[in-house]
């Protein structure tokens, strides 16, 4: 009788794939959600970062299932919850913890509260629109 061991097959997104192929330096992925009523319109602006503990930012690279400033993502189904991905630059090695922060010059821009930072540099957050 012959014991098999079994490795968990880990599925990732075909556009992250392909991206951080192309990435040569390190990468943040932030899975984000964020909570809208039907009817509702959201995207993202390019001026999106992390603000490390120490004040650096580390910018938006690409946005995943959602629009990008100056278009629109109309959600149509009941109250619910958004799903999206950002990958932005890898966080500096000093940093220990971040903020999201949509620094747009309006009203309504996406941020967090403060994400203490992990080994893989993935992380899940929920977004607040201010």
């Amino acid at each position: 009788m012959s014991i098999e061991i079994a490795r968990p097959q880990v599925e990732i997104d075909a556009a992250i794939r392909e991206l951080l192929q192309l990435q040569p330096e390190k990468c943040t992925i932030v899975h984000c959600r964020f909570a809208i009523e039907s009817g509702s319109m959201y995207r993202i602006w390019p001026q999106t970062f992390l603000i490390e503990d120490s004040g650096d930012r580390r910018g938006l690279i690409k946005a995943l299932n959602i629009s990008l400033m100056p278009h629109w993502t109309l959600y149509f189904e009941e109250v619910g919850v958004v799903r999206f991905t950002l990958i932005f630059e890898g966080l500096s090695r000093q940093c220990s913890n971040f903020t999201l922060l949509e620094d747009i010059p309006e009203s309504g821009g996406f941020s967090t509260d403060v994400v203490l930072r992990n080994n893989s540099d993935v992380y899940e957050v929920v977004v607040q629109s201010g």
